[in-house]
């Protein structure tokens, strides 16, 4: 019978060899699965509190010699007990789809989660020089990261949560084409982080819920794109909701192009 079980200090050696290393670093609960009879690992579960009352899956494994034999659903489903007992009211997990992830996304449905609006859920390819470069108009300020204060990098800090010491840290981050919003009374109200890659930069859009300064962020990302990158080079980025879809659409004038599918799948932990 396969059992799963919180992952502590003592048992830790046997589950989290197999958890990826960016997963080690952005979860702080970690459940594994084990075989009742063999006492042998065979899969395990990160996760992270990404709000007060939502959890995020950051990586699901389970070994090849045990699947389809209830590890996936053990975790799972300890994973719920353990939201719904904290009072977390949606667990949400996003991954790359792909032929192989088919039984992902059953083992996700037979738990209870339900797939999100595909077209929601994608990583976009937008040329440089498409890009829409206009100033909108937001109230408050936009910086770019290379201007903020040292208060202001513990606001952006806190807004990244644990992610951010990975993000801030990575080589690749242009503080020149990245820029951070404030509202008048100067609090944080979003950011849009830019690193570079070989063929061009990845955007990632970070902004509090109900913020206006997503439209400007991205526009003031695309004005200085286009001033340090050629033309042809390319913007990555991922629209993880249909506001970002929107988003993205306008500043390109929809000429994006999806570069692989990603599966958001969400469910009420009560």
């Amino acid at each position: 019978m396969i059992l799963a079980t919180i992952v502590t200090p003592e048992n830790a050696p046997a589950f989290l060899p197999a958890v990826s290393t960016q997963a080690l670093r952005e979860s702080s609960l970690f459940i594994g699965a084990y075989d009742e009879e063999t006492d042998t690992a065979c899969g395990v579960l990160a996760a992270e509190l990404v709000t007060d009352d939502s959890l995020e899956i950051r990586f699901l494994y389970v070994e090849e010699g045990w699947r389809r034999m209830g590890a996936g659903n053990a975790m799972v489903s300890l994973l719920r007990d353990i939201a719904a007992d904290a009072g977390i009211r949606s667990i949400r997990f996003a991954f790359t789809q792909t032929p192989e992830t088919d039984a992902l996304v059953n083992l996700l449905q037979s738990c209870g989660f339900a797939q999100d609006a595909s077209e929601d859920a994608s990583l976009y390819a937008m040329r440089i020089g498409d890009l829409d470069a206009q100033e909108v108009p937001v109230s408050g300020s936009i910086l770019a990261l290379a201007d903020l204060t040292q208060t202001q990098w513990g606001m952006l800090g806190a807004l990244l949560g644990d992610s951010a010491e990975a993000i801030l840290s990575d080589g690749a981050l242009d503080e020149t084409l990245s820029f951070a919003a404030f509202d008048d009374g100067g609090t944080l109200t979003g950011t849009v982080l830019v690193l570079r890659r070989e063929d061009g930069a990845d955007a990632e859009l970070v902004t509090l819920p109900d913020a206006p300064s997503g439209a400007a962020l991205l526009h003031c990302a695309a004005r200085a794109a286009q001033q340090a990158l050629p033309p042809d080079a390319r913007l990555y980025s991922s629209a993880g909701s249909r506001e970002e879809y929107v988003l993205l659409h306008a500043l390109c004038s929809g000429r994006m192009t999806p570069q692989e599918s990603i599966c958001l799948m969400s469910c009420e932990a009560v």
